[in-house]
């Protein structure tokens, strides 16, 4: 088998990768080479707000390097991100659109959920760590960058809860060095800004429990314990008894120090005692037993989804469902009514799989249709009157893990006008337009199948008939029907105005 040559490249907030993969042959894909630069973008955008004309020129002579570089190994495509720093500056657009014109790079600014889930990706398919094993067990994800942590929480297979905490290394960083105070009093003070945000993260989703197995990863994590600059992909795994000696060593050295010991400039010295400070309190609450430190990151999880994306591999993880686990524990925390959603669903997915050929979707359709059935009367929670602009509020405001900010913003929006009046005039964007609505009429029709929320269809089956341009949705019920069939025909006009098949429920009663 021909080997694929890939390249991703990461504009973070304090440095800056080019990593090399090999995808293809026995191994499925490996990197090959791994470049870091150290230009802290972040802390001109946090203080700031915005990235500096001296930056980007810096920023054109690295990406420039970096582009000779792929030259030399002639990859056959690759990818650029950028991450909090990028997405925290308001002129991220003019830097990127700069970034075009002076070195033919096209950054994507990811967002937070994108992000981590790229993280995670990496530790899923890293082939010397066996996750499904780990997450058999009480298990917490720490992504631990400059730009923030997210902590997922696993327990019997299943992600239950996944939460992004404002606690920005660079950031604080930032704040206790202005303090006119040194030393132990320093650490102290960083312990006080992150215990607010890490004691309400626990009572809120791991209350009393304890975590069998804390899995490091991010930018700071592997600094702190593999070194500056490590290329060892090797899985460590740490008593958590080590990790807090390790941490304590990191505080009790200080700034100067660290910058010393590891080779790094200040702004990654600080950001690194925060980061010891923010470990050790995180091990201490969830009172971990061991500390696993993958040594993956955001690059090899980018390499994953282009190499999965583009049929060169096949994983055994299924990543969506991770998606649809994370959906399914807000649908349980906005206390909606599980097995009326589990209805919904299905019969949603029924209908599009019937229409796939002729309904003109997009790769991505099946997936927000899920959510977005999943969640459809979430905004109840909130005030039932207005529930579906509630459901809309709380699904934009609410991170779900590897759903872009636009995705998220389609699957709440087929929740706002699946019970209220479709806004023909919702965007310009006219492929975002007819993908809600698409979306919308086929969420509609599913939920009048459930209308009283009695399960009343047995057996449903959903066929296109062509000649007559009908969508035939056939059901047996033990209870009348005539409420459902009603409630499709209401909601068939919308339904035929975008498909141009109209929608039918024939049902048959027995006993």
């Amino acid at each position: 088998m021909a080997y694929h040559i890939f390249a991703v490249i990461r504009v973070g907030s304090l440095e800056q990768e080019l990593s090399i993969y090999e995808i293809g042959g026995k191994k499925e894909f490996r990197r090959i080479d791994r470049i870091i630069n150290r230009l802290p973008v972040g802390r001109e955008t946090f203080e700031l707000g915005r990235i500096s004309y001296e930056s980007m020129e810096r920023l054109f002579d690295v990406l420039n390097g970096f582009a000779e570089i792929m030259k030399t190994y002639k990859v056959n495509a690759y990818k650029a991100y950028a991450t909090s720093a990028f997405r925290e500056a308001e002129n991220s657009k003019i830097v990127t659109d700069r970034i075009k014109v002076r070195t033919g790079i096209t950054v994507d600014v990811v967002s937070n959920s994108q992000q981590r889930f790229l993280n995670y990706k990496a530790i899923a398919v890293k082939p010397d760590l066996n996750f499904s094993e780990i997450i058999k067990d009480s298990t917490a994800i720490i992504d631990s960058g400059y730009g923030g942590i997210q902590i997922s929480l696993f327990d019997k297979n299943k992600l239950v809860s996944t939460e992004n905490l404002p606690l920005a290394a660079v950031k604080i960083a930032e704040m206790v060095e202005e303090l006119p105070i040194s030393g132990k009093l320093i650490t102290e003070e960083i312990r006080e800004i992150t215990d607010g945000e890490l004691i309400s993260y626990k009572r809120l989703y791991a209350k009393n429990n304890t975590i069998s197995n804390l899995v490091g990863i991010g930018e700071s994590t592997n600094y702190l314990f593999r070194g500056a600059g490590s290329v060892n992909d090797g899985v460590l795994i740490l008593d958590a008894g080590d990790v807090l000696a390790k941490c304590d060593e990191y505080i009790m050295m200080g700034i100067n120090n660290l910058e010393e010991m590891l080779k790094i400039n200040r702004s990654i010295a600080n950001a690194l005692l925060v980061s010891s400070v923010i470990y050790k309190r995180i091990i201490e609450l969830f009172e971990a037993k061991r500390v696993i430190i993958p040594g993956s990151g955001f690059c090899d999880g980018a390499a994953a989804e282009y190499a999965e994306k583009n049929k060169l591999v096949k994983f055994k993880h299924d990543f969506e469902e991770d998606i649809v686990a994370a959906s399914g524990n807000i649908a349980k925390r906005y206390k909606c009514d599980t097995e009326h959603s589990r209805l919904v669903e299905d019969y949603a997915l029924k209908i599009y799989d019937s229409m796939k050929k002729i309904g003109g979707f997009s790769k991505r359709d099946r997936l927000i249709l899920r959510i977005a059935a999943m969640l459809h009367s979430c905004g109840k929670f909130i005030n039932i009157k207005n529930a579906a602009m509630c459901g809309y509020n709380i699904i934009l405001s609410t991170e779900i893990i590897g759903l872009s900010h636009s995705e998220r913003e389609l699957a709440a929006n087929v929740v706002r006008y699946n019970t209220s009046e479709f806004d023909y005039n919702m965007t310009e964007d006219g492929d975002k337009l007819i993908r809600t609505a698409k979306l919308t009429a086929v969420l509609r029709i599913a939920n009048a199948l459930d209308r009283g929320h009695r399960n009343k269809p047995e057996n449903l089956r959903v066929a296109v008939n062509e000649k007559e341009k009908k969508l035939v949705i056939s059901a047996s019920s033990k209870a009348d029907m005539t409420l459902e069939k009603m409630e499709v025909e209401r909601k068939a006009d919308f339904f035929e105005e975008i498909f141009g098949y109209r929608p039918i429920l024939k049902s048959k009663k027995v006993l």
